[in-house]
């Protein structure tokens, strides 16, 4: 199936509430559920009862709290059909619940979309990645200087991370084969103070770098990345 076509059912499947059976739908797109092989649908622990645990709580909730919780759920895209909604020229954020303390939200990246470098200052942040698989970068620098590609990660589907206040990173969906990518996020508080940096701040890439390499890192443990990977957010 062509991949445009493949973004554009499940996004019309889920504007239609199900044009088909459960069943018929899970057998041809495995990736739809997430977290199926490890936990019994009596037991599971879906979006609903992250979102309720969160209601619960008070204040800011730290970013390795944030990931414990992500962790404990194992959310089913089909409970979350009203927000599996993707853009045609940037990744699309899908708010899920916002509260003073908190937001979730649902992100769905088609291939090659990706975010601006950016921070989350002021607020402790949690990602899961429900199907496909993310490209996280890190990114360092002096106070003020140039920044520099740090560190790069392959986060396959059920993978967690977290962040808070001035770690600088992108994610993008740079997934090989190409599939479409969709992402957990959940902030505390709601971002307000998240800061992007522009282009300019980047450390440049040549040409020829840029010619040399096409492809995201294919290993999954946390590596240098090459300044070249830099390319699509140079042409962003």
């Amino acid at each position: 199936m062509p991949l445009a076509r493949y973004c554009d059912e499940i996004s019309h499947f889920a504007a239609i509430g199900g044009g088909m059976g459960s069943s018929e739908w899970e057998g041809k797109s495995e990736w739809l559920r997430y977290g199926a092989a490890t936990a019994a649908p009596a037991t599971r622990r879906g979006v609903a009862d992250l979102l309720a645990e969160l209601d619960a709580v008070e204040g800011r909730v730290e970013a390795e709290v944030l990931a414990a919780l992500l962790r404990s759920v194992r959310p089913d895209l089909l409970e979350m059909r009203p927000w599996l909604r993707f853009g045609s020229r940037t990744y699309r954020r899908n708010l899920l619940r916002r509260r003073p303390h908190y937001e979730a939200l649902l992100l769905c990246w088609r291939p090659g979309q990706h975010s601006p470098v950016h921070d989350h200052r002021g607020s402790s942040g949690a990602v899961a990645v429900l199907t496909g698989e993310a490209t996280e970068v890190c990114f360092g620098g002096p106070p003020g200087g140039p920044l520099r590609a740090a560190t790069y990660q392959r986060l396959p589907a059920g993978s967690v991370v977290s962040s808070s206040d001035d770690d600088i990173h992108l994610v993008a969906n740079w997934s090989r084969p190409a599939r479409p990518l969709v992402t957990l996020h959940v902030y505390s508080p709601p971002l307000s103070g998240m800061q992007i940096y522009p282009r300019e701040q980047i450390v440049p890439v040549s040409a020829t770098e840029v010619d040399e390499i096409d492809s995201p890192p294919r290993r999954a443990r946390v590596i240098p990345m090459p300044s070249s990977r830099l390319r699509a957010v140079r042409e962003a």
